[in-house]
Protein backbone atom coordinates (compact mmCIF):
# COMPACT_ATOMS: atom_id res chain seq x y z
CA UNK A 1 0.00 0.00 0.00
CA UNK A 2 1.38 3.19 -1.04
CA UNK A 3 1.31 5.91 1.44
CA UNK A 4 1.55 9.50 1.40
CA UNK A 5 4.16 11.50 3.37
CA UNK A 6 5.21 15.12 4.29
CA UNK A 7 7.60 16.70 4.87
CA UNK A 8 7.68 19.48 7.19
CA UNK A 9 10.66 22.22 6.88
CA UNK A 10 11.78 23.48 10.67
CA UNK A 11 12.80 27.17 10.48
CA UNK A 12 15.08 28.43 13.53
CA UNK A 13 13.16 30.58 16.33
CA UNK A 14 15.32 33.35 15.13
CA UNK A 15 14.77 33.62 11.52
CA UNK A 16 11.12 35.76 11.67
CA UNK A 17 13.26 38.05 13.72
CA UNK A 18 15.82 38.23 11.43
CA UNK A 19 13.96 38.79 8.10
CA UNK A 20 11.81 41.56 9.79
CA UNK A 21 15.39 43.22 11.01
CA UNK A 22 16.85 43.03 6.92
CA UNK A 23 13.65 44.60 6.43
CA UNK A 24 14.25 47.56 7.74
CA UNK A 25 17.64 48.17 7.89
CA UNK A 26 16.79 48.09 3.83
CA UNK A 27 13.79 50.95 4.67
CA UNK A 28 16.57 52.10 6.93
CA UNK A 29 19.16 52.65 3.71
CA UNK A 30 17.17 53.63 1.06
CA UNK A 31 15.31 56.47 3.05
CA UNK A 32 18.90 57.97 3.51
CA UNK A 33 20.08 57.24 0.32
CA UNK A 34 16.88 59.02 -0.99
CA UNK A 35 17.57 61.65 1.46
CA UNK A 36 21.13 62.34 0.34
CA UNK A 37 20.06 62.49 -3.41
CA UNK A 38 17.45 65.02 -2.35
CA UNK A 39 19.94 66.97 -0.70
CA UNK A 40 22.35 66.53 -3.50
CA UNK A 41 19.77 67.61 -6.22
CA UNK A 42 18.98 70.88 -3.88
CA UNK A 43 23.21 71.88 -3.54
CA UNK A 44 23.73 71.54 -7.28
CA UNK A 45 20.30 73.49 -8.03
CA UNK A 46 21.64 76.43 -5.42
CA UNK A 47 24.73 75.81 -7.34
CA UNK A 48 23.26 76.57 -10.95
CA UNK A 49 21.11 79.30 -9.52
CA UNK A 50 24.04 81.51 -8.41
CA UNK A 51 25.69 80.96 -11.89
CA UNK A 52 24.03 83.70 -14.41
CA UNK A 53 25.34 82.08 -17.17
CA UNK A 54 22.95 79.51 -19.64
CA UNK A 55 25.32 79.28 -22.47
CA UNK A 56 27.42 80.71 -24.88
CA UNK A 57 25.71 80.01 -28.68
CA UNK A 58 27.42 79.59 -31.64
CA UNK A 59 24.75 78.34 -33.57
CA UNK A 60 23.88 80.84 -36.01
CA UNK A 61 25.07 82.09 -39.14
CA UNK A 62 28.86 83.72 -39.36
CA UNK A 63 29.68 82.73 -35.47
CA UNK A 64 32.90 81.92 -34.39
CA UNK A 65 33.82 78.52 -34.02
CA UNK A 66 35.17 78.64 -30.07
CA UNK A 67 35.45 76.63 -26.56
CA UNK A 68 34.64 78.09 -23.16
CA UNK A 69 34.39 77.65 -19.72
CA UNK A 70 33.66 78.88 -16.46
CA UNK A 71 36.66 79.22 -14.28
CA UNK A 72 36.18 79.39 -10.54
CA UNK A 73 36.29 83.17 -9.86
CA UNK A 74 33.09 82.74 -12.26
CA UNK A 75 34.74 84.33 -15.13
CA UNK A 76 33.72 82.88 -18.45
CA UNK A 77 36.84 81.99 -20.72
CA UNK A 78 36.43 82.32 -24.50
CA UNK A 79 38.87 80.20 -26.13
CA UNK A 80 39.13 81.02 -29.97
CA UNK A 81 39.47 78.00 -32.14
CA UNK A 82 42.82 78.96 -34.86
CA UNK A 83 42.52 78.78 -38.18
CA UNK A 84 45.35 76.37 -39.88
CA UNK A 85 46.78 77.53 -43.06
CA UNK A 86 47.56 74.11 -45.56
CA UNK A 87 50.64 73.02 -45.74
CA UNK A 88 52.43 75.55 -43.38
CA UNK A 89 53.02 76.20 -39.49
CA UNK A 90 50.77 79.64 -40.06
CA UNK A 91 47.69 79.62 -38.03
CA UNK A 92 45.30 82.95 -37.22
CA UNK A 93 42.83 83.77 -35.10
CA UNK A 94 41.61 87.33 -34.00
CA UNK A 95 37.98 87.33 -34.72
CA UNK A 96 35.41 86.47 -32.92
CA UNK A 97 30.76 86.37 -33.25
CA UNK A 98 28.83 84.57 -30.47
CA UNK A 99 25.67 85.21 -28.30
CA UNK A 100 26.02 84.92 -24.48
CA UNK A 101 22.74 84.00 -23.36
CA UNK A 102 22.22 84.53 -19.42
CA UNK A 103 20.21 86.08 -16.91
CA UNK A 104 18.62 88.79 -17.60
CA UNK A 105 20.50 92.12 -15.94
CA UNK A 106 23.70 90.25 -14.85
CA UNK A 107 27.37 91.06 -15.03
CA UNK A 108 29.82 88.84 -16.37
CA UNK A 109 33.78 89.26 -17.07
CA UNK A 110 34.61 87.66 -20.85
CA UNK A 111 38.37 86.87 -20.81
CA UNK A 112 39.25 85.97 -24.43
CA UNK A 113 41.84 83.59 -25.07
CA UNK A 114 44.00 82.09 -27.84
CA UNK A 115 45.86 85.32 -29.97
CA UNK A 116 49.00 83.47 -30.34
CA UNK A 117 48.91 83.72 -34.29
CA UNK A 118 52.06 82.03 -36.52
CA UNK A 119 52.53 83.94 -40.07
CA UNK A 120 55.64 83.03 -42.03
CA UNK A 121 56.78 81.12 -39.24
CA UNK A 122 56.85 84.29 -36.40
CA UNK A 123 54.63 84.04 -33.78
CA UNK A 124 52.61 87.36 -32.97
CA UNK A 125 49.81 88.32 -31.00
CA UNK A 126 46.66 89.42 -32.89
CA UNK A 127 45.47 92.01 -30.04
CA UNK A 128 47.05 94.96 -28.05
CA UNK A 129 46.10 97.33 -26.01
CA UNK A 130 44.25 99.27 -28.78
CA UNK A 131 41.97 96.23 -29.34
CA UNK A 132 38.15 96.82 -29.29
CA UNK A 133 35.37 95.03 -29.17
CA UNK A 134 31.01 95.31 -30.63
CA UNK A 135 28.10 94.09 -28.39
CA UNK A 136 24.74 94.10 -29.68
CA UNK A 137 21.04 93.42 -27.66
CA UNK A 138 19.72 92.37 -30.83
CA UNK A 139 22.66 91.64 -33.24
CA UNK A 140 21.75 94.51 -35.56
CA UNK A 141 22.58 97.62 -33.34
CA UNK A 142 26.18 97.57 -32.36
CA UNK A 143 27.90 99.75 -29.45
CA UNK A 144 31.86 99.83 -29.48
CA UNK A 145 33.60 98.89 -26.13
CA UNK A 146 36.93 98.73 -24.33
CA UNK A 147 39.09 95.88 -23.34
CA UNK A 148 41.53 95.01 -20.95
CA UNK A 149 44.86 94.40 -22.51
CA UNK A 150 46.49 91.07 -20.69
CA UNK A 151 50.26 91.19 -22.54
CA UNK A 152 51.59 88.56 -20.31
CA UNK A 153 48.73 85.80 -21.31
CA UNK A 154 48.12 87.37 -24.32
CA UNK A 155 44.29 87.77 -23.59
CA UNK A 156 41.77 89.80 -23.62
CA UNK A 157 39.04 91.05 -20.86
CA UNK A 158 35.84 92.93 -20.23
CA UNK A 159 32.98 93.26 -18.48
CA UNK A 160 29.08 93.28 -20.26
CA UNK A 161 25.79 93.51 -19.04
CA UNK A 162 23.04 90.87 -20.29
CA UNK A 163 20.08 93.12 -21.61
CA UNK A 164 16.32 92.49 -20.55
CA UNK A 165 16.11 89.64 -23.40
CA UNK A 166 18.60 87.53 -21.91
CA UNK A 167 20.53 87.29 -25.05
CA UNK A 168 23.94 89.45 -25.90
CA UNK A 169 25.70 89.10 -29.30
CA UNK A 170 29.17 89.90 -29.01
CA UNK A 171 31.49 90.41 -31.92
CA UNK A 172 34.97 91.82 -32.66
CA UNK A 173 33.57 94.12 -35.46
CA UNK A 174 29.76 94.75 -35.97
CA UNK A 175 29.60 91.19 -38.62
CA UNK A 176 28.52 91.80 -42.01
CA UNK A 177 27.07 88.18 -43.54
CA UNK A 178 26.05 86.59 -46.65
CA UNK A 179 22.65 87.43 -45.56
CA UNK A 180 23.43 91.22 -45.84
CA UNK A 181 25.31 90.92 -49.24
CA UNK A 182 21.76 89.04 -50.65
CA UNK A 183 19.76 92.23 -49.27
CA UNK A 184 22.15 94.91 -50.54
CA UNK A 185 22.17 92.63 -54.11
CA UNK A 186 18.32 92.66 -53.62
CA UNK A 187 18.11 96.16 -53.27
CA UNK A 188 20.00 97.31 -56.31
CA UNK A 189 19.41 94.73 -58.50
CA UNK A 190 16.90 96.68 -60.72
CA UNK A 191 18.65 100.20 -61.11
CA UNK A 192 19.72 100.43 -64.56
CA UNK A 193 22.98 101.41 -63.92
CA UNK A 194 23.68 97.83 -62.46
CA UNK A 195 25.10 94.37 -63.31
CA UNK A 196 25.12 91.45 -61.63
CA UNK A 197 26.91 88.78 -63.55
CA UNK A 198 27.16 85.41 -61.96
CA UNK A 199 31.60 84.27 -62.25
CA UNK A 200 31.46 81.11 -60.20
CA UNK A 201 30.93 79.28 -57.27
CA UNK A 202 33.37 78.69 -53.91
CA UNK A 203 34.29 75.49 -53.19
CA UNK A 204 31.15 74.19 -50.91
CA UNK A 205 29.49 75.63 -53.98
CA UNK A 206 28.64 78.99 -53.21
CA UNK A 207 27.75 81.56 -55.61
CA UNK A 208 30.05 84.38 -56.80
CA UNK A 209 28.97 87.33 -58.21
CA UNK A 210 30.75 90.62 -59.75
CA UNK A 211 28.54 93.85 -59.88
CA UNK A 212 28.83 96.51 -62.01
CA UNK A 213 28.02 100.00 -60.88
CA UNK A 214 27.99 102.42 -64.11
CA UNK A 215 27.76 102.31 -67.57
CA UNK A 216 29.92 99.66 -69.59
CA UNK A 217 30.81 102.39 -71.95
CA UNK A 218 32.35 104.49 -69.01
CA UNK A 219 36.02 105.86 -70.36
CA UNK A 220 37.33 104.21 -67.02
CA UNK A 221 37.13 101.03 -65.49
CA UNK A 222 37.83 99.92 -61.98
CA UNK A 223 37.97 96.71 -60.05
CA UNK A 224 37.50 95.95 -56.64
CA UNK A 225 37.94 92.49 -54.94
CA UNK A 226 35.96 92.82 -50.79
CA UNK A 227 36.45 90.29 -48.35
CA UNK A 228 39.07 87.77 -49.28
CA UNK A 229 39.66 87.17 -45.57
CA UNK A 230 36.72 86.67 -44.28
CA UNK A 231 37.50 87.89 -40.48
CA UNK A 232 37.94 91.44 -42.06
CA UNK A 233 34.04 92.59 -42.18
CA UNK A 234 35.10 96.26 -42.71
CA UNK A 235 35.72 96.02 -46.71
CA UNK A 236 32.05 94.74 -46.77
CA UNK A 237 31.01 98.02 -44.98
CA UNK A 238 32.61 99.99 -47.42
CA UNK A 239 31.93 98.13 -51.10
CA UNK A 240 27.93 98.54 -49.79
CA UNK A 241 28.79 101.91 -48.55
CA UNK A 242 30.59 102.85 -51.93
CA UNK A 243 27.84 100.55 -53.59
CA UNK A 244 24.94 102.64 -52.74
CA UNK A 245 26.94 106.16 -52.64
CA UNK A 246 27.53 106.06 -56.41
CA UNK A 247 24.09 105.33 -57.27
CA UNK A 248 22.64 107.71 -55.10
CA UNK A 249 24.58 110.84 -56.52
CA UNK A 250 25.05 109.73 -60.05
CA UNK A 251 21.78 112.06 -60.83
CA UNK A 252 24.00 114.94 -59.41
CA UNK A 253 26.29 116.91 -62.30
CA UNK A 254 28.44 117.92 -59.69
CA UNK A 255 29.09 114.79 -57.83
CA UNK A 256 28.62 112.35 -60.37
CA UNK A 257 31.72 110.04 -60.54
CA UNK A 258 30.14 107.47 -62.53
CA UNK A 259 30.19 109.90 -65.83
CA UNK A 260 34.17 109.50 -65.73
CA UNK A 261 34.36 105.84 -64.74
CA UNK A 262 32.33 102.25 -64.01
CA UNK A 263 33.22 100.20 -60.91
CA UNK A 264 33.37 96.07 -61.38
CA UNK A 265 33.37 95.04 -57.39
CA UNK A 266 33.76 91.41 -56.69
CA UNK A 267 31.62 92.42 -53.12
CA UNK A 268 32.32 88.76 -51.27
CA UNK A 269 35.48 86.76 -52.77
CA UNK A 270 35.53 84.15 -49.69
CA UNK A 271 32.06 83.19 -48.70
CA UNK A 272 32.69 79.80 -47.26
CA UNK A 273 34.96 81.56 -44.84
CA UNK A 274 32.76 83.91 -43.61
CA UNK A 275 29.75 81.35 -43.36
CA UNK A 276 32.21 79.55 -41.52
CA UNK A 277 32.52 82.18 -38.93
CA UNK A 278 35.25 84.86 -39.61
CA UNK A 279 38.51 83.01 -40.59
CA UNK A 280 41.68 83.40 -42.56
CA UNK A 281 41.78 81.27 -44.73
CA UNK A 282 39.06 79.31 -47.31
CA UNK A 283 37.50 75.87 -46.66
CA UNK A 284 40.39 74.56 -47.69
CA UNK A 285 43.21 76.00 -45.98
CA UNK A 286 44.29 78.43 -48.54
CA UNK A 287 44.75 81.97 -48.18
CA UNK A 288 41.64 83.96 -49.74
CA UNK A 289 44.14 85.98 -51.95
CA UNK A 290 45.23 82.79 -53.45
CA UNK A 291 42.24 80.59 -54.13
CA UNK A 292 39.40 81.85 -56.54
CA UNK A 293 37.74 79.14 -58.37
CA UNK A 294 36.42 79.93 -62.08
CA UNK A 295 36.81 83.34 -61.32
CA UNK A 296 40.19 84.39 -63.22
CA UNK A 297 39.03 83.40 -66.77
CA UNK A 298 35.38 84.86 -65.77
CA UNK A 299 36.90 87.76 -64.76
CA UNK A 300 38.28 88.88 -67.96
CA UNK A 301 34.94 88.28 -69.69
CA UNK A 302 33.39 90.71 -67.20
CA UNK A 303 35.30 93.23 -66.68
CA UNK A 304 36.43 94.50 -70.56
CA UNK A 305 40.02 95.74 -71.59
CA UNK A 306 41.02 97.70 -74.48
CA UNK A 307 43.78 96.26 -76.74
CA UNK A 308 46.89 94.73 -75.16
CA UNK A 309 46.24 97.61 -72.22
CA UNK A 310 44.27 97.19 -69.87
CA UNK A 311 42.45 100.22 -68.07
CA UNK A 312 40.96 98.77 -65.22
CA UNK A 313 42.61 99.90 -61.89
CA UNK A 314 42.65 96.53 -59.72
CA UNK A 315 42.54 97.48 -56.15
CA UNK A 316 42.87 94.38 -53.33
CA UNK A 317 40.38 94.34 -50.05
CA UNK A 318 38.41 97.53 -50.65
CA UNK A 319 38.38 99.39 -47.64
CA UNK A 320 40.52 97.66 -45.76
CA UNK A 321 43.32 99.93 -44.85
CA UNK A 322 40.93 102.81 -45.34
CA UNK A 323 39.09 101.35 -42.34
CA UNK A 324 41.97 101.07 -40.33
CA UNK A 325 40.82 103.89 -38.26
CA UNK A 326 37.03 102.62 -37.43
CA UNK A 327 38.79 99.12 -36.69
CA UNK A 328 41.01 100.32 -34.01
CA UNK A 329 39.87 103.53 -32.42
CA UNK A 330 38.24 102.78 -29.36
CA UNK A 331 34.76 104.98 -28.88
CA UNK A 332 32.07 104.07 -27.76
CA UNK A 333 29.65 106.03 -30.13
CA UNK A 334 28.06 104.12 -32.71
CA UNK A 335 28.07 107.35 -34.52
CA UNK A 336 31.16 107.79 -34.55
CA UNK A 337 31.84 104.26 -36.25
CA UNK A 338 29.60 105.59 -38.90
CA UNK A 339 31.10 108.22 -39.80
CA UNK A 340 34.58 106.76 -40.07
CA UNK A 341 32.74 104.27 -42.64
CA UNK A 342 31.56 107.30 -44.61
CA UNK A 343 34.83 108.52 -44.69
CA UNK A 344 36.37 105.46 -46.05
CA UNK A 345 33.10 105.47 -48.83
CA UNK A 346 34.29 108.96 -49.89
CA UNK A 347 37.68 108.96 -49.89
CA UNK A 348 37.66 106.06 -52.50
CA UNK A 349 35.07 107.61 -54.24
CA UNK A 350 37.38 110.88 -54.69
CA UNK A 351 40.28 108.64 -55.31
CA UNK A 352 38.49 106.71 -57.37
CA UNK A 353 37.37 110.08 -59.38
CA UNK A 354 41.01 111.24 -60.38
CA UNK A 355 42.69 108.84 -62.20
CA UNK A 356 45.56 109.96 -63.45
CA UNK A 357 48.69 107.38 -63.12
CA UNK A 358 50.22 109.20 -60.60
CA UNK A 359 47.05 109.56 -58.45
CA UNK A 360 46.20 105.65 -59.10
CA UNK A 361 49.76 104.67 -58.18
CA UNK A 362 48.96 106.44 -54.46
CA UNK A 363 45.67 105.28 -54.14
CA UNK A 364 47.07 102.26 -54.85
CA UNK A 365 48.57 102.18 -51.60
CA UNK A 366 45.66 103.37 -49.47
CA UNK A 367 44.03 99.21 -50.45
Amino acid sequence: MLRASTTSLVLPASLPTLLIRNAIMRHFASTILHTLGIAVLLLASQVLATDPLHFIDTSFENASPLDWEVLDDGTVRIDLIYDHERDSPNRAAGHWHFRVDAEPGSELTLLLNHFSNVWNGRSALACSDATIGFISPDGKKWQSIETEFIKDAGQLRFTVTIPPSGSLWVARLPPYRISDLNRLLNDIAEHPLVEITPIGETVQQRPLEIVRIGREDAPNRVFVRARAHPWEPGGNWVVEGTMRHLLKTHDDQSASYLDRYCVYIMPMANKDGVAMGPRRYTARGLPGSHESPGITASQKNVVPRRGNRSNVPQFGNAGRRLAVAFRHRRRDSRAECKLDRRTAVTTLCRTLDDLRPTALRSAGRLF
